[in-house]
């Protein structure tokens, strides 16, 4: 067993809050869970990969036709950045209550004596950070903290990644809005299902989403007051899929169609239904531990799945208080956006 009076304070305070965020498994933000199970540690900044942006085209000839080639699908350079900014919630811990704790020799004492201030922490920063992964558009500062969320991914004019959308419309999500853009209006079945046939038709997703990574992100209010409704009287309502990646479990409490759904507070939400792929998606977490040359007996780490957090002594000259800094700094990649992520906007909280 380890003995945890070798441990620095924030060694004490990491193995606390790993603790308690294996224990919630972030339910209470799950946007930020179910991209968990997609999130890669890096130590380079830039995030560069090849690009679809139009599809090939075949051709015919006669039998003893002239050769020629067809149209090849071309590819493009998409590039984004973990930016130089951080999530970060700073606290302050008596020393004293470390002190005391860590003489039992027991995690558990020190969870007793900081585990308040840990979870408030904790709260506090992910419910931040799943916020930003909707609303973020790239911008450095406290409220986009460098981060481009589902709203920028999924805007259809400018540019993600350093690629136009208006050059290249397969890079483009789809989006299907109301018949007055802007206006909500009751969801029908017909809607969902023009909607799915269109990420069909884009190559996007099979006739059956059941055992396939598809989830329907939407808010609390279209979860339990519009689709239970629409959808209860439906053959494929309560649909099985037991078959479903086990990130998305703790989240869902039923499909539809055979899609999970999966509801949000957040008030990105409101009026939409994100139908996301999260094998399309990824989400890149900078990793500084054991990097040459950083080594500090001041910093330490924990995790939760593919998430890194930084916990730092950030104390000054007080001979009683303990200061720590919880950070990370992270950015979302949606590798595909016309399979990624799917919008059906414009819809009312009540049911047709």
């Amino acid at each position: 067993m380890t003995n945890i009076n070798t441990y620095s304070p924030a060694d004490l305070m990491s193995a606390v809050a790993e603790q308690q965020l294996a224990e919630t498994r972030l339910t209470e933000t799950p946007l930020l869970g179910l991209m968990a199970g997609r999130a890669q540690l890096t130590r380079q900044r830039p995030i560069e990969w090849a690009a679809r942006l139009t599809d090939a085209a075949s051709g015919g000839r006669a039998l003893a036709g002239s050769l020629a080639d067809d149209t090849a699908g071309s590819l493009g350079e998409a590039a984004l950045t973990v930016p130089d900014f951080y999530f970060k919630y700073q606290m302050n811990v008596r020393r004293r209550d470390l002190i005391e704790a860590a003489a039992t020799g027991k995690i558990q004492a020190v969870r007793s004596a900081v585990g308040t201030e840990i979870a408030d922490a904790l709260r506090s920063l992910t419910q931040t950070i799943n916020g930003v992964l909707y609303t973020g558009t790239g911008v450095a500062n406290t409220t986009h903290f460098g981060v481009l969320g589902l709203n920028t991914i999924a805007a259809q004019t400018g540019t993600y990644a350093g690629i136009s959308r208006t050059t290249y419309p397969r890079w483009k999500c789809i989006l299907q809005q109301g018949g007055t853009p802007g206006t909500p209006e009751a969801l029908t079945v017909d809607r969902v299902t023009a909607l799915l046939r269109a990420r069909r038709i884009a190559g996007a997703t099979s006739l059956r989403n059941n055992g396939t990574n598809l989830i329907i992100l939407t808010s609390d209010e279209i979860e339990n007051d519009v689709l239970r409704k629409l959808y209860q009287a439906e053959t494929q309502s309560q649909a099985d899929y037991s078959r479903m990646v086990a990130n998305i479990e703790p989240y869902a409490g039923y499909a539809v169609k055979g899609i999970p759904v999966v509801s949000d507070v957040v008030a990105a939400t409101a009026n939409k239904m994100r139908f996301i792929d999260p094998s399309k998606m990824d989400m890149y977490v900078f990793d500084e531990e054991g990097a040459p040359g950083t080594i500090d007996t001041k910093i330490s780490f924990f995790g939760y799945q593919g998430l890194k957090f930084r916990m730092a002594d950030v104390s000054d000259n007080h001979p009683d208080i303990f200061k720590a800094e919880m950070s990370i700094s992270l950015q979302l990649k949606c590798h595909d956006p016309i399979q990624g992520l799917t919008i059906l906007d414009d819809v009312a909280h009540a049911a047709a």
